[in-house]
């Protein structure tokens, strides 16, 4: 029987969704621990507004690597390599991913129409959270950390100041001491 898990995710909605399940169906397992990195958007980048318009399969296709570095720049607040931006690149660009890239927005959506579940689940879960937060991110930065305290409270939020939306990217370091950290107290609280 698995006794224990982590969950380091970027997206909110990967760990929100496991949580809520986690604790509607009461699954025969413990489930130990999540680790919460990021997230609760404010819709700020016009991509993710074109993306979402009716005109998101048209803006998707016409998306391009000059338009990614550009965005990047802004959500960034460290420079990404151009090594780290190009993997990005590829992993949208292959296999069409152009033609489905405006779908990927649907989050968006699809956080409003769970919100009361996902947030119940963040406020009433048994297992230890935490948050890592770039505060400088303009989609998801200090903003969300305050809404966060205010809707799940907890005490194991870490905010890296100047750092933005790809903490584990912009300061790895970082965030990995911070994972250490958290999984440390989690184990010697038994």
């Amino acid at each position: 029987m698995l006794d224990m898990t982590t969950v380091a995710a970027h997206p909110q909605e990967t760990v929100l969704q496991a949580t809520a399940f986690q604790e509607v169906v009461k699954l025969p397992l413990d489930v130990g621990r999540k680790f919460l990195t990021l997230r609760f958007h404010q819709v700020t980048e016009l991509v993710q507004k074109l993306l979402i318009s009716p005109l998101g399969p048209l803006f998707a296709r016409l998306y391009s690597y000059k338009k990614l570095q550009k965005t990047f720049a802004h959500i960034c607040a460290k420079a990404l390599s151009d090594e780290e931006l190009q993997g990005f690149w590829t992993l949208i660009s292959q296999q069409q991913g152009l033609r489905v890239f405006h779908k990927l927005i649907r989050y968006m959506s699809e956080r409003r129409q769970f919100r009361e579940r996902w947030v119940g689940a963040l406020q009433n879960t048994s297992v230890p959270l935490a948050l890592i937060n770039g505060s400088a991110d303009p989609i998801s930065g200090a903003h969300m950390v305050a809404r966060y305290r205010e809707l799940v409270g907890g005490e194991n939020i870490v905010q890296l100041p100047g750092i933005g939306h790809y903490p584990q990217l912009e300061d790895s370091q970082t965030v990995l001491a911070a994972v250490q950290s958290f999984l440390a107290g989690v184990m010697s609280s038994g």
